[in-house]
């Protein structure tokens, strides 16, 4: 059973959700029923709505999008949501995670996004995002963005002296330990992808092999034939017999992600057939 998060939900969100979003993915879809469960309707009140992980994945990413909108209403129900719930969300992939930095002025310039330009446009949308005020700056960022911030705080810590120095410092004290974190995630995730494309290839091509081997056998001639007897026909296709392999049956109950175990769940209940 999936763990909900209680999610505070505005009445603008709630009622775009029932009417007006377009369904595509599974979270789509609980998000949507989740909010005509409340059975609301026209009510302009906030609620409480229990969300999957990846209904809630779904709602944030409407939220991203009203970011930007000229409607006030938007932006203002969307922060509310963001605020509250974004680092509540566990992303398959890590490298959407985010991370919540916080540095004081004496850094901020070394870390801003005028710096940045020429970096890529995940790093830029992270940093536009950000709070920056005379005293601070807060944010949150992805790995990648929190990478680039990182370098350049080690280079401050390094060539640089004072309270720029301590600041790089104190920001590679704080937030190594995270970004570290987020690393051995995407190491593992990026090594469970690659085995789940790696194995339909390799079955593809031993399907093939056996296809060109089975064309390539010549029929005996009649005397040999006779002379045998009657063989029974050999059958082309899969020739698994007894239970499927047992480090088959571990990885769809143990893979990293929900997408290997579903693929290799696949692959044990296909055995034999």
């Amino acid at each position: 059973m999936s763990h909900e998060i209680l999610t505070h939900m505005p009445a603008q969100l709630r009622k775009y959700v029932v009417r007006e979003m377009e369904c595509e993915t599974p979270g789509q879809f609980d998000l949507m029923n989740a909010c005509k469960a409340l059975d609301m309707g026209k009510s302009n009140n906030s609620a409480k709505v229990p969300l999957t992980n990846d209904a809630l994945g779904a709602l944030l990413e409407i939220c991203r999008d009203w970011l930007d909108d000229r409607n006030f209403g938007k932006v203002t129900a969307a922060k509310s949501v963001l605020i509250r719930h974004e680092l509540d969300y566990v992303p398959v992939d890590p490298r959407e995670r985010r991370h919540e930095v916080k540095f004081p002025a004496s850094l901020a310039h070394y870390l801003s996004g005028e710096k940045a330009q020429g970096e890529s446009p995940e790093i830029l949308a992270d940093l536009e995002r950000c709070t920056w005020s005379k005293t601070s700056t807060q944010g949150r960022v992805r790995y990648a963005t929190l990478t680039w911030m990182l370098k350049n705080a080690e280079a401050c810590s390094i060539h640089l002296s004072g309270a720029v120095q301590r600041s790089g410092k104190r920001f590679l004290t704080t937030y190594q330990p995270a970004w570290e974190e987020t690393g051995r995630l995407i190491d593992k995730y990026e090594k469970a992808a690659a085995v789940a494309d790696q194995v339909p290839a390799e079955v593809e091509h031993q399907d093939q092999a056996e296809v060109e081997v089975i064309e390539d056998q010549e029929p005996a001639d009649n005397a040999d034939q006779e002379a045998e007897g009657e063989a029974a026909p050999v059958q082309a296709g899969k020739s698994e017999s007894g239970p499927a392999p047992a480090n088959w049956v571990d990885l769809a109950e143990s893979a990293d992600t929900e997408t290997a175990r579903a693929w290799w769940a696949r692959k044990v209940a296909s055995w034999g057939r």
